[in-house]
């Protein structure tokens, strides 16, 4: 979950726009991480993929909007992402949080990176 976290905060302090075949790299070891640990997740990392989901789910959108051929990909990317972001937030409310407090924590996040 580090790996995952550190390296989506290097890519959001990039000047340049990621490669697709990094994107759907990490966008790949995301799901695999999630499809093993998802359950066994903390409150802390669930808030942070959270995040992470939020950023690739925004980004796959931007892209799909883009002619191309890998336009589909891209949208289809970001439902995927959207259905896992509300899996968390329901996991996140599991554990006693309400939508506010995530927006609170959400912005945290944001801040710190």
């Amino acid at each position: 979950m580090d790996a995952l976290f550190d390296q989506l905060k290097e890519y959001l302090n990039m000047d340049t726009e990621i490669s697709l075949p990094e994107f759907d790299k990490y966008y790949k070891e995301v799901l695999v991480f999630l499809d093993s640990e998802w359950t066994n997740m903390t409150e802390e990392d669930t808030m942070r993929m959270i995040f992470i989901l939020d950023n690739l789910k925004a980004n796959s959108e931007d892209r799909s909007k883009r002619k191309g051929k890998e336009a589909k990909k891209f949208a289809k990317i970001a439902e995927r992402t959207n259905i896992w972001a509300q899996v968390m937030i329901k996991r996140m409310k599991e554990f006693g949080v309400n939508d506010e407090e995530i927006g609170k924590r959400y912005e945290a996040i944001y801040e710190a990176v």
